[in-house]
């Protein structure tokens, strides 16, 4: 596992302010009896680290001289060319389904529309972003299905799982639709 240091180091590689982010740490995690601080310190860091370098990989793509370089970029990144023996490729897309939809919530938290006090507009939101947010939704609760089933849970357990993974893609349709027919704004039905 990651030291600190190690992250900090990382971070300030990919140009990344760490005095800037240590008041943000303790604003969102004030020292509480019985936390696990340093724990919880150190995956805000190695999730900044993540999304840091992420972002990277975005510029680096986008700035690719052709389309055959892109996918050549788009290749090489891909979670085949190399792996590791103790990658565990369902944790991962666990992991990365919920920091999508952490990422997705924060857009169309970012896109809602506000209330006079400037505050996001909950009872409203994006018809697109909303749409991306509820599908990310289910992937995740359809790996969470997966993981319970990997583990022995018996299928008749799963079965509200597969329910709620329903009701979001069938959000998911709605607000895509929606979207398609030319609502940018959808009140919310709930999800």
């Amino acid at each position: 596992m990651a030291t600190p240091d190690q992250l900090h180091a990382a971070l300030s590689a990919l140009d990344v302010d760490v005095t800037e982010v240590a008041p943000q740490i303790r604003e969102h995690l004030p020292p509480r009896e019985g936390r696990d601080q340093a724990g919880i310190e150190l995956a805000m860091l190695a999730g900044l680290l993540h999304r840091t370098a992420q972002s990277a990989v975005g510029v680096m793509l986008a700035e690719a001289a052709s389309p055959a370089s892109w996918v050549d970029r788009q290749t090489a990144i891909s979670t085949q060319v190399i792996t590791l023996s103790t990658e565990d490729h369902g944790e991962q897309a666990s992991i990365g389904a919920a920091l999508l939809h952490d990422r997705l919530g924060a857009l169309v938290d970012a896109d809602s529309p506000r209330t006079s006090t400037g505050r996001p507009d909950t009872s409203q939101m994006p018809a697109l972003a909303g749409a991306a947010f509820a599908a990310a939704a289910a992937v995740l609760t359809l790996l969470e299905i997966r993981t319970d089933q990997n583990e022995g849970v018996e299928p008749e357990a799963t079965a509200i799982g597969f329910e709620t993974a329903l009701d979001q893609l069938d959000r998911a349709r709605v607000l895509t639709l929606d979207a398609r027919a030319g609502d940018t704004v959808v009140s919310d039905r709930g999800e």
